[in-house]
């Protein structure tokens, strides 16, 4: 930000209104929007599934009601134009199974369809002084964390897609066969590497570190000392989780 020349060739995009992180920095930069491809407001809260109704109906004796399996497209003339933001705009409304009907000499009973289950929301967890607290498992032996080290995997490929390393000549590997469990054990290892924005960070998909994997509560520091990677912010934390911030 003391660079006048890089100022000019930085621009900051903005779909939603920028959060307090970015705030004092929109001022410094230039910005720009794109409203026909990202949203700029927030999701609104998720549908409430409605409780499930049961509906009885009298029929004809040996009435047999046939299921309508005719397939065909809706025509979309005389609808205004959609763009990707427009479609995004409208609350998830999750769509009910089938209806399923239980048919006797006198009677037909009609179930109302089941909701979905909701998809978990994103979140954060966090301790009582707001510090975010990333899970560990302490369970995952040494041995296997070192020999996923070895095969020099590609955090970023693996953990959060192939389309989000973007590195022309990266030097990790991208076509190794890595299972779930190999998988579990990358993340703790990518867990190792400090996150840039440290215990600030407010992305919930970030596989890097926000506290030393190997600290305790209320200790200042873990056996490498001012050698470790996390010496100076990321020790002595509460792992207590008393809420979760969903982002």
């Amino acid at each position: 930000m003391t660079d006048s020349q890089m100022l000019d060739h930085v621009t900051l995009l903005e779909a939603q209104p920028f959060d307090k992180v970015l705030e004092g920095l929109s001022s410094s930069f230039a910005t720009v929007q794109f409203g026909e491809t990202f949203r700029t407001t927030k999701l609104g809260p998720p549908a409430q599934p409605k409780i499930p109704q049961t509906i009885t109906a009298t029929l004809p004796a040996l009435a047999r009601v046939e299921t309508n399996g005719t397939n065909g497209s809706t025509s979309a003339s005389g609808t205004p134009g959609m763009t990707w933001a427009s479609l995004t705009a409208k609350p998830f409304v999750p769509i009910g199974v089938p209806t399923t009907r239980t048919s006797t000499p006198t009677s037909t009973s009609v179930s109302s369809p089941q909701p979905m289950a909701a998809k978990p929301v994103p979140g954060i967890d966090r301790n009582r002084h707001g510090q975010r607290i990333d899970k560990h498992d302490a369970l995952i032996p040494n041995h296997e964390i070192q020999r996923i080290k070895k095969l020099k995997l590609c955090n970023i490929f693996y953990l959060q897609g192939p389309s989000y390393c973007t590195t022309a000549n990266c030097s990790h590997s991208h076509t190794y066969p890595i299972t779930a469990g190999e998988k579990k054990v990358l993340r703790e290892v990518a867990r190792m590497t400090p996150c840039y924005y440290k215990m600030d960070c407010e992305d919930s998909g970030c596989i890097y570190g926000h506290r030393c994997p190997q600290s305790k509560p209320n200790e200042s520091g873990c056996w490498y000392g001012e050698n470790c990677r996390f010496w100076g912010w990321g020790h002595g934390i509460d792992t207590r989780v008393v809420k979760t911030t969903r982002v």
